[in-house]
């Protein structure tokens, strides 16, 4: 008999619509005819039931021990590793103003503050990243300034468009700026370049959606905020390249060593989580064979020996290079001669069909070989994530005080994010469930199971989007690491509320039909009264009609009585007025008790018809 408005969440054909749109409070009224709404309803119902979000459920693997999760939230799980594709999606955390995309462009990544010798992230690279979709890798390029590293990047960001398709510029305009002037002061600060892959196309032979790279300024001096700068950099990269002139030996080993000392004394033991970047030591213009004996050796081998202890003053460089990078590697390349930097001077790169670019060649397989998507932990980590981190990062790096750990401050922030994104969906599931205080008494009558059950479901669905939509972009795997116990978290609060609104409703509706029976009582128990009402008004007309036959009665005898004392001329004179009032009173004895009978019925038709309404009146009342 009621009509309900603001229940209806017609889930969309391409995915759920927007939680935010479904109304918050009902209204309840009389519905005397049919109403559109009620067919939206039906279709809204259909519609929720043949949803995709309903429909494809995703089958995740039990854990020992663990609640199942319901299989709605399973496929928002789902949904959200599927998320991971979109680049559009950035994290509100960061407060990144949008503009134009930099994507393939060389943007400052890090700066030093030259007063207080601090550092400071750039917005536009912080954009960059938090756009870029998972999995990112991240190369990044260290060595002495003035050593070719920044020419070696942009040969490589040449040879990637060779052979993957990007999204961006595809010529030179996006490169990192060369410094050729001899004395020049060559890269200021450190600079970041991304590529994304065409269509979500990974870069081949990795599995690596979006790509860093990361040229930095050249090792030089003994300064605190370069080597801040040049941690922070090793810190987001997967792959490290280090860029050695001609022989990795004690005086390449020497300037590393207020970089590695740096290191050893701000990193703690397990400051990756086990994921650690790999190293490339790139050996340039190498004039040595590497031999031993007179047999050739394996550039690995050779890396292995020259890192291996030799009792001198740089063993602890050697053994902390050996902590930092457990998987190392090397690769070599061979000298350009004077066209190979005309051209590079020219155009950027040099001819592919020299042999300075075929050595270039085999150096950039090797980096692509060692490029894995950049995690932490076993967490593989998205855009968002890695620019929410490095942005957490800059207050203990600044501070200078403690360590600096990627593996806590990963962990802190996906742990901040998992509670706020259930704190939210509970939100949004309150708003769209009316609180149980509201259902008590007639609510419970004009709002049935059914559409409780409706309301419920589409509050669950909608607190479930809302959650996915807030948790950080990654991939089913990632997502399986750490999300789970946070999910259940959240179904297992749902649920509570959900049977928190049944129970209350089940008791209003209780409520309610107490209540109408207590009205029937008191119903009946005001006719029993009208009844006895009436029944002692009828006694007392039954009383006064009887005293009234007793007076005329009397009256009668007394009349008869003394007309035999009255002399005959007075009664011949006074008889006919004396017979008047006799005969009158006898014929009102005939008709005065039809008479009442007929007057009593008609006001009782008359009390019939006021008194009805009056009492609907007092009860709504």
């Amino acid at each position: 008999r009621y009509h309900l408005e603001g229940m209806v969440h017609v889930s969309c054909r391409t995915g759920p619509c927007p939680p935010r749109r479904m109304q918050s409070r009902e209204t309840l009224r009389p519905a005397r005819r049919p109403r559109l709404s009620l067919v939206i309803t039906f279709v809204g119902i259909i519609c929720t039931e043949a949803s995709p979000s309903f429909v494809n459920r995703v089958k995740m693997r039990p854990t020992p021990g663990r609640r199942p999760v319901s299989p709605s939230l399973s496929a928002t799980l789902d949904h959200a590793a599927r998320r991971s594709a979109s680049p559009s999606h950035r994290h509100a955390d960061l407060d990144l103003k949008p503009s134009v995309s930099y994507l393939g462009k060389a943007v400052p990544f890090i700066s030093v503050n030259s007063a207080n010798q601090t550092l400071s992230l750039h917005e536009d690279a912080l954009q960059v990243i938090s756009s870029l979709p998972a999995p990112v890798c991240a190369l990044s390029m260290i060595g002495t300034a003035r050593d070719g590293k920044t020419s070696w990047l942009n040969m490589y960001a040449h040879w990637l468009r060779s052979t993957w398709s990007t999204v961006g510029p595809n010529d030179v305009s996006g490169d990192f700026k060369v410094e050729h002037d001899l004395f020049g002061p060559g890269t200021s600060g450190t600079w970041m370049r991304a590529f994304t892959g065409a269509d979500s196309q990974r870069l081949p032979g990795t599995d690596c959606a979006s790509l860093m790279l990361i040229d930095t300024q050249g090792i030089a001096g003994n300064t605190k905020a370069l080597h801040d700068m040049l941690l922070l950099s090793m810190i987001a990269s997967s792959a490290v390249m280090l860029n050695v002139m001609y022989l990795l030996n004690e005086d390449a080993l020497e300037h590393l060593r207020g970089l590695t000392a740096h290191a050893a004394a701000r990193l703690p033991a397990d400051w990756a989580g086990g994921n650690a970047p790999k190293l490339l030591v790139l050996l340039r213009d190498a004039r040595l064979r590497l031999e031993h004996e007179g047999r050739a050796i394996m550039p690995s081998t050779a890396l292995h020996a020259a890192l291996a202890p030799s009792g001198g003053r740089l063993d602890g460089v050697r053994q902390q290079l050996s902590v930092l990078f457990p998987s190392r590697t090397m690769a070599l390349m061979r000298q350009p001669d004077d066209d190979d930097l005309a051209r590079m001077s020219a155009a950027g790169v040099p001819l592919e069909s020299r042999p300075f670019w075929a050595s270039f060649a085999e150096t950039a397989r090797a980096a692509t070989a060692a490029l894995v998507p950049k995690a932490v932990g076993g967490i593989t980590l998205s855009g968002e994530v890695l620019a929410a981190t490095l942005a957490d990062l800059m207050l203990p790096i600044n501070a200078r005080r403690g360590k600096v750990s990627m593996h806590r401050a990963v962990f802190n922030r996906l742990h901040r994010q998992a509670k706020a994104a259930v704190a939210s969906a509970r939100h949004v599931f309150r708003e769209l469930v009316p609180p149980p205080e509201t259902s008590a008494g007639r609510l419970a009558v004009t709002l049935p199971a059914a559409s409780l059950e409706f309301r419920l479901r589409n509050a669950t669905q909608a607190a479930y989007e809302e959650f996915v939509s807030r948790v950080p972009r990654m991939d089913a795997t990632s997502l399986g690491a750490w999300m789970p116990p946070f999910a259940e978290q959240l179904d297992i609060s749902l649920a509570a509320e959900s049977r928190q609104q049944r129970q209350a409703h089940e008791h209003a509706a209780r409520l309610a039909s107490a209540r109408a029976a207590a009205d029937t009582l008191r119903a009946e128990a005001d006719s029993h009264k009208d009844m006895v009402r009436w029944l002692l008004s009828q006694q007392r007309s039954a009383a006064r009609t009887h005293w009234q036959d007793v007076a005329g009665n009397a009256m009668l005898v007394t009349l008869a009585a003394v007309s035999i004392f009255v002399p005959g001329a007075w009664a011949a004179k006074f008889g006919p007025a004396m017979l008047a009032p006799i005969a009158g009173m006898g014929l009102w004895r005939a008709a005065a008790r039809p008479f009442a009978q007929f007057a009593s019925k008609a006001a009782s038709s008359v009390l019939g018809l006021v008194k009805p309404p009056c009492r609907q009146a007092a009860a709504v009342s």
